[in-house]
């Protein structure tokens, strides 16, 4: 299969950014830069994204991302908006009628955009990185609360495939070994592809000689694919 798009299914922004250094641009996807786990992303996809920034609130345990106000959560969806709403001096996230509005606004945006390019049916690699199930905060660092298991990679490509009956796709499953435990089996659905990374480097960016061995796995024709533009807040 010749892919003629890419899109990022998170759960870090590490992916989005791999695509976008490996290709040059991104197309256009909800969960680019939101923090989710893999059960907040299906939660997302089944629902279609109706909730997501409809309320939200910031943890008093955790990292210092989440005790100091940094990160704002989708109470909803279990969901990290590291990059959605404005800071103050601080680096607090301020959050305000306008900046919640602001933020349901741009997801819903995104979400709607990459939902067009899906249902056009063209062959796409959607791309996952990390599991962390059910955690509500996730970072490349840290180990995954319990082992990814077949059945929860399929019923995401289940979901994918009845929400996009007429999309041809795989699911590039990308992990670090030493955080995260999966054992493949083989009731693994065949669009499911899983790529076993060292984890060479502990910045959110992520090591580009790594995304290689996804990237150089596939074949892609991406003349056609949709740029989306910067939707993020630094």
């Amino acid at each position: 299969m010749i892919f003629q798009q890419v899109i990022s299914l998170g759960g870090l922004c590490q992916a989005s950014f791999q695509i976008k250094d490996r290709f040059g641009f991104t197309t256009s996807s909800p969960f680019d830069y939101i923090v989710t786990s893999l059960s907040s992303l299906k939660s997302i996809l089944r629902t279609r994204g109706t909730r997501l920034g409809t309320t939200v609130h910031c943890e008093t345990a955790g990292p210092a991302a989440m005790r100091k106000g940094i990160t704002v959560f989708c109470s909803e969806y279990r969901a990290g908006f590291q990059h959605e709403f404005p800071r103050d001096e601080n680096s607090r996230a301020i959050v305000t009628e306008a900046s919640l509005e602001s933020c349901r606004s741009k997801l819903r945006h995104k979400y709607d955009k990459m939902d067009r390019s899906l249902k056009e049916g063209r062959p796409t690699l959607l791309l996952r990185f990390m599991g962390h199930n059910d955690a509500m905060w996730l970072t490349p660092n840290s180990d995954d609360p319990r082992p990814v298991l077949t059945d929860e990679l399929n019923d995401l490509t289940d979901i994918v495939a009845k929400t996009y009956p007429d999309l041809p796709f795989r699911l590039a499953f990308v992990y670090f070994g030493r955080r995260t435990a999966f054992f493949e089996t083989p009731e693994l659905d065949t669009r499911i592809v899983p790529f076993r990374l060292e984890e060479t480097t502990g910045d959110w960016q992520g090591d580009k000689t790594e995304w290689d061995k996804v990237f150089s796995h596939f074949d892609f024709d991406l003349a056609n694919a949709e740029h989306a533009q910067l939707e993020y807040l630094l």
